[in-house]
């Protein structure tokens, strides 16, 4: 019989910092292997050059310095963002967890790169650590998991120099209704991530449930099959100690309420193919939040802003090169077709871009359908100057916004699951079984 008192009560700190620096000890995020080498050209919409690229094209004076900071660098995103950034830039990293500094600092090393990384709680460096003000700050998938969200965005902009940019990544709160369904029926069930055989159960569960539940196999599909396989990723998904469910007006309002200028919306699965491109030019909340509710809108908020008085007018940087282009741009319909040589040029022109800060002359391309254009416009790889060619790229390449066929929902509970769940809750040692398994059935029937 499992003591749900006894195991709630062990070693758990009550402070959400300490619960979350705990999780992240024991399950370093991602945990991909240490001598894996990470395609780092995938990660350009967080450099700062690409943050940069938006503010000369929204005509805006840049920060001087080129210093940047990672909030929550995790053990991956050190090694991707000292790829990225120009020569002689300085980059540095903050993390809770001792496991991911350790295991960035080894990437590090092997593949001969160099990052600055501290271990700590990012509000206290913010606000008093850092004797550092940074040109671009990147926080992807981090804001939601804070004690004050709205104090850190304050402190970002403080820290921030003058025409410095940030690019955060929030996560879709009404889209991840399912996982809170799941994490809530996790916790009725007395599931705990620090104990082995509960997480295999935990899997087992989902694995049976997913059998009968299309909906719930929909979504697990959409997160890849690492997720039922990497500790790391299980958890973060349905066990993480902190979690915030903003809507996307109120984080918005957080951004504009310190004195951030919305530069862009990063649309990474072509959800907004119906409106004007959100890189440059973000949607209005009333808008998004309509998408949203419809369920017309289901991925993650990619977002990029900027601190107004920056100094310095668009100079040159010496960037590292490479031979291969980011996956995601030819991923697309649109662009899928396009040659080899026609990508790999692509690629050049945009690095050429970013180290020079030119704009595109559209005569200089190979030719290419007007599609192509408009999908490598809303991710970023080309920006043409003022004209026919802007209009063009602003404009929405569909007529309705994409429809997503869902199963319907099951409403029943399959026999091997209603044993499996019934064998789980036999085992609690709790006087309200029945009350339990009744929540448990109820919250499956919402998948």
């Amino acid at each position: 019989m499992i003591d749900l008192q006894h195991r709630s009560n062990t070693s758990v700190p009550f402070d959400i910092v300490e619960r979350v620096r705990a999780q992240y000890e024991q399950f370093p995020y991602p945990r991909y292997p240490l001598l894996a080498k990470p395609f780092w050209q995938d990660g350009v919409g967080g450099s700062s050059l690409f943050s940069r690229t938006l503010m000369h094209k929204n005509h805006l004076l840049f920060a001087t310095g080129q210093d940047t900071l990672i909030l929550g660098c995790g053990d991956m995103q050190p090694y991707i963002f000292s790829c990225l950034e120009p020569k002689g830039a300085r980059v540095f990293g903050i993390d809770l967890s001792r496991s991911s500094i350790k295991r960035a600092n080894f990437r590090l090393k092997a593949n001969f790169r160099k990052a600055y990384l501290m271990v700590g709680d990012l509000d206290s460096y913010l606000v008093s650590g850092s004797p550092y003000n940074f040109s671009h700050i990147d926080a992807f998938g981090v804001l939601h998991h804070l004690v004050n969200p709205g104090q850190t965005i304050a402190a970002i902009y403080e820290r921030l120099a003058p025409g410095g940019t940030l690019r955060v990544m929030i996560y879709n709160a009404k889209a991840r209704s399912w996982i809170r369904e799941i994490a809530k029926i996790f916790c009725l069930l007395g599931y705990d991530y620090r104990y082995k055989q509960d997480l295999r159960q935990a899997r087992q569960l989902l694995v049976l449930a997913k059998k009968h539940y299309h909906l719930l196999a929909q979504h697990l599909a959409s997160m890849g099959k690492s997720l039922l396989t990497n500790d790391s990723r299980f958890i973060d998904a349905f066990f993480h100690e902190r979690e915030v469910h903003l809507s996307y007006t109120s984080w918005l309002s957080h951004f504009a309420k310190t004195g951030f200028l919305h530069l862009g919306f990063f649309d990474r699965y072509g959800e907004l193919d119906h409106l004007a491109n959100p890189l440059w030019q973000p949607p209005a909340s009333a808008t998004m939040e309509a998408l949203i509710d419809q369920g017309l809108f289901r991925g993650n908020f990619e977002l990029y802003f900027a601190k107004p008085g920056g100094e310095k007018q668009a100079g040159s940087s010496r960037l590292f090169a490479s031979l291969r282009p980011p996956r995601l741009w030819f991923t697309f319909p649109e662009t899928a077709s396009l040659s080899w040589p026609k990508q790999l040029f692509i690629w050049q022109k945009y690095q050429k871009r970013l180290s020079s800060f030119c704009i595109d002359d559209p005569k200089s391309f190979p030719p290419m359908p007007l599609a192509s254009w408009q999908r490598l416009a809303r991710l970023g790889a080309v920006m043409p100057g003022e004209g026919t060619w802007q209009d063009k790229l602003l404009a929405p390449i569909a007529k309705e916004a994409p429809l997503y066929e869902s199963p319907v929902k099951t409403k029943t509970v399959s026999d091997d699951l209603r044993v499996f769940i019934e064998n789980r809750l036999q085992k609690l040692a709790i006087t309200t079984l029945e009350r339990r398994r009744d929540l448990i059935f109820a919250r499956l029937s919402r998948l």
